[in-house]
């Protein structure tokens, strides 16, 4: 089956792209605004083939975070509207509520963008084209070159640690643990300690590799891949650029 032509898209249009819709969610302060993101990532979604099983697993992997949300911003909410609920000196209202429905529409619409970023392309080219969009500032001494190599070998561990702490967790349950959710949290100190020893054991054969191969703080280095900036990737930069002015102004 032939992939669709976001996957060839330049990785500085995708990054591009990224950032704009994550600037508009940040901008939008109206729930027609998040609609309008909602249906831009949504067909986004579609066009790429994107498991949308995959970015609603991960989204509810947040619900306490959202449901921290939207209690903060519910009894932080101005008191002379309707109140629910008075504890005290605080007072659940429904415009706090709102807010905290619209705060937690952007941490769900962040992870579905983080999520189908990472689907189209990989890390090294992300870090790669990172290290190009940086490359004019060269001349005032940044090492743009220490940084990409910074950010590929982060993207290279990522998957790493997500499977060692996935091993961890299955072991965990295999001995009996409990699984509700304080079950989970009490489980964290047991599997971040294992996993921060790994990510330095990890570190280090990495290190020691580099300098056995000759590495360099400074020296020039070239990429195998080239990058080509066409017509098709300024379409769909300014396709996403307008649909987003257009919910900002919109909120």
């Amino acid at each position: 089956m032939e992939r669709p032509f976001v996957y060839g898209l330049d990785a500085r249009t995708k990054l591009g792209a990224a950032a704009v819709l994550i600037a508009g969610l940040l901008l939008a302060d109206k729930l027609v605004a998040l609609a309008l993101y909602a249906g831009l990532i949504l067909l986004a979604a579609v066009l790429v083939r994107f498991p949308l099983r995959l970015a609603a697993t991960a989204a509810l992997a947040l619900w306490p975070i959202l449901i921290i949300t939207l209690l903060v911003h519910g009894f932080a909410g101005p008191s002379t509207n309707r109140t629910l609920v008075r504890c005290a000196t605080f007072s659940l209202t429904t415009t706090g509520l709102g807010q905290g429905g619209l705060f937690a529409a952007r941490l769900v619409l962040f992870v579905f963008v983080s999520r189908i970023v990472l689907h189209v392309g990989s890390g090294e080219e992300y870090a790669r084209a990172f290290g190009r969009l940086l490359s004019p500032l060269r001349r005032f001494r940044l090492p743009v070159g220490e940084i990409q190599l910074i950010l590929g070998v982060a993207f290279r561990l990522i998957p790493i640690l997500e499977r060692e702490a996935s091993r961890l967790a299955l072991a965990k349950r295999a001995r009996g643990e409990a699984r509700s959710w304080i079950g989970k949290i009490r489980q964290l100190p047991v599997i971040l300690v294992p996993l921060f020893v790994g990510a330095f054991r990890h570190a280090d054969g990495l290190a020691i590799a580099m300098e056995a191969r000759g590495f360099a703080v400074g020296a020039p280095r070239s990429s195998y891949t080239e990058a080509h900036f066409r017509w098709l990737d300024a379409l769909v930069f300014a396709l996403v650029t307008g649909i987003a002015a257009v919910a900002i102004t919109v909120s």
